[in-house]
């Protein structure tokens, strides 16, 4: 493998590169396509993409010289020390690492250890202002760095996965939208057309369960009594019995019922309950 590229080498990456982002390709592709192109143009025995989750680290697509590789996407790493990855996202600029003598702390050196690295650069993924990931190349053996520079340059190539996410991003809200408004025109049509109460209410919670992927939907109504609520009706995906209708319960302290009916306000759940007690609610108006 050429371990240095014309600038003519470069500008066919980039293209190829911004050619699947303008078609939407998926994901994956663009991930498996970058690292390849990255790989090979800087001369590197691994290219990783990583999403960067604040304690830990998921590598999302990767490439590697070996003749047969063992590919590492999808495994998750704990955050931390100077390796390549730390330096980028704590400064939000791409970074280098000469040798593992450059590395400053134990975890660093175990990480690069396990992992056989000599020598490694690396660009942000920005999207919306925020570091979302990293894109990096490593070299294999000792006494290898990457010509200067190397890794401003790799940051184009993060800046075209940048904006592949972004744009899947908003497709995927826009779908989401679409999704949310078709469940509420169906439940809609129902209550114009004066059906029965239970049939509402169950469309409503099987509605709201299926768009926003929940074991279980309940409509519950408080009727004076503290710490209780009377189920009115629900849906669950099959995964546990159905509460049935005027049944009496009673919400753990903390959870997202009871912090509606103090508050009267749309909350989150704050832990794993039961699944009248892992969801968000909102008030009934």
């Amino acid at each position: 493998m050429k371990r240095n590229c014309s600038g003519v080498d470069e500008q066919t990456a980039l293209r190829r590169v911004a050619t699947l982002v303008a078609a939407g390709a998926s994901d994956v592709d663009l991930v498996a396509e970058v690292t390849s192109e990255i790989a090979q143009l800087f001369g590197a025995d691994r290219a990783a993409a990583l999403r960067w989750d604040g304690d830990t680290i998921r590598i999302i697509g990767d490439w590697s010289v070996e003749v047969a590789p063992t590919t590492l996407e999808d495994r998750v790493y704990s955050f931390g020390g100077d390796t390549i990855t730390a330096r980028v996202v704590k400064s939000g600029a791409p970074a280098r690492v000469e040798s593992v003598d450059d590395l400053q702390t134990e975890f660093a050196r175990a990480r690069w250890d396990e992992l056989g690295i000599q020598a490694s650069i690396g660009a942000p993924i920005v999207v919306d202002g925020r570091v979302w990931g990293v894109i990096m190349a490593s070299r294999t053996t000792k006494d290898d760095p990457f010509a200067p520079g190397a890794e401003h340059r790799l940051g184009d190539f993060a800046a075209l996965v940048a904006q592949a996410i972004a744009n899947s991003e908003a497709r995927r809200e826009v779908a989401e939208l679409a999704d949310e408004q078709a469940a509420l025109r169906r439940v809609a049509t129902l209550v114009a057309g004066g059906r029965p109460q239970p049939e509402v209410l169950e469309a409503a919670t099987r509605e709201a369960g299926e768009l926003f992927a929940a074991q279980a939907v309940y409509l519950v109504r408080w009727e004076g009594v503290q710490d209780e609520v009377v189920v009115v009706g629900g849906w669950n995906d099959g995964s546990e019995p159905l509460v049935a209708p005027q049944s009496h319960y009673h919400p753990a302290r903390g959870s997202a019922t009871l912090r509606v009916l103090e508050t009267g306000s749309r909350v989150a759940p704050t832990s794993r309950r039961s699944s009248l007690e892992n969801a968000a609610s909102s008030p009934r108006r």
